[in-house]
């Protein structure tokens, strides 16, 4: 079996970037330093607002393709 043609294999890359770009592994990056900001700033309002149970936030990614994400013709539309 092969990545990219028999099935598809992304990864969330936290630290490995090593690891993965040598891989050949899709892969979506994501910011270190901008998630542990926004964690921060997430606990520092948690305990200013103790009624605070959710927050929706958004961080920037990028998709690195290293070519391990099969192609699939789009799906025929019933009509």
């Amino acid at each position: 079996m092969r990545p990219g043609k028999d099935f598809s294999f992304v990864a969330i890359e936290r630290g490995a970037q090593k690891l993965l770009q040598t891989g050949g592994i899709t892969s979506v990056v994501l910011p270190d330093y901008e998630y542990g900001k926004t964690a921060a700033q997430m606990l520092l309002r948690a305990l200013e607002d103790p009624k605070l149970d959710y927050l929706d936030v958004q961080l920037p990614f990028q998709l690195q393709d290293r070519h391990s994400v099969a192609w699939l013709p789009p799906a025929e539309q019933k009509e």
